[in-house]
């Protein structure tokens, strides 16, 4: 069955869909083979691809295998032989780098999407966790709820916020340190490329975010340092840093300002308006 992808039929048919609402599988735009091949080499010779050769080869080896049919073959393992070079005993539980490179290349794709493929009816995309590529129209995109046919679902991340520490020895200050957290997420709310993840209480499992925002607050003298740090979950490293220092004369105005400095600071970060 060919499902068309044209302008005037955006419905998801049922049975492209995954079970939890995402599209699953590859070529499920309705494109002819020759169409994606085209799509392809425009974007492996763009300049956002021309000098990552590696990229190039992991996104050339998946999409032609999803244009034999072979769609199903396409795991860690597998991607890890063919295209990086790795001997039989290759084990993805302990080399990463095809997660890793993964990663990029869906980085790639977006950047590609957002700037010289802006234009381009097919997209080419990868769900996270996942090695098969989903090759589909911005129309079929948009339809699920993606934002300019990205795979940012509402063009949106998801943001978690740890309670701010208090590092002075002044229990007193914990009331401070949880009021400019509830400022934070509540800012944070109003951030329309944003989900704000709900921290769990009790011991239970943390849910997963793309994002973690942590702090702490340090009183000296008469004067409040207040750090935050933004987290990438999926690397484990800082991407933001910034340190406040402010009179604690009106600790209601200080959790006022800093915690719209923050998150002014993260919609920057993020490019949101």
């Amino acid at each position: 069955m060919v499902i068309q992808a044209t302008a005037e039929s955006t419905t998801v048919p049922a049975n492209l869909a995954a079970p939890d609402g995402e599209f699953d599988g590859a070529i499920n735009g309705g494109f002819s083979p020759s169409a994606v091949s085209s799509e392809l080499d425009k974007i492996l010779t763009s300049s956002t691809f021309i000098r990552s050769k590696r990229l190039g080869r992991f996104l050339r080896f998946t999409v032609e295998q999803c244009l034999e049919g072979r769609q199903g073959a396409l795991k860690e393992y597998l991607v890890g032989v063919e295209v990086f070079n790795k001997l039989e005993t290759f084990d993805p539980r302990i080399d990463s780098i095809v997660r890793v490179e993964a990663r990029r290349l869906r980085s790639k794709l977006e950047k590609y999407y957002q700037t010289e493929g802006r234009d381009d009816s097919i997209v080419i995309q990868f769900r996270k966790g996942s090695y098969v590529p989903q090759i589909l129209s911005r129309e079929q995109l948009n339809a699920l709820g993606y934002l300019d046919g990205l795979g940012l679902k509402a063009g949106r991340k998801s943001i978690a916020v740890s309670g701010f520490s208090n590092l002075g020895v002044d229990p007193a200050h914990s009331h401070f340190c949880s009021g400019l957290t509830e400022d934070v997420l509540s800012a944070l709310t109003k951030v329309p490329t944003l989900r704000v993840v709900a921290k769990v209480s009790g011991g239970g499992e943390e849910p997963k975010s793309d994002y973690v925002l942590e702090g702490s607050v340090r009183k000296q003298g008469d004067r409040l340092r207040i750090s935050a740090q933004l987290i990438d979950t999926a690397n484990s490293m800082y991407i933001w840093s910034e340190t406040y220092e402010r009179d604690v004369a009106d600790a209601f105005a200080v959790q006022d300002e800093i915690s719209k400095s923050i998150v002014g600071a993260l919609r920057k970060e993020f490019h949101a308006s």
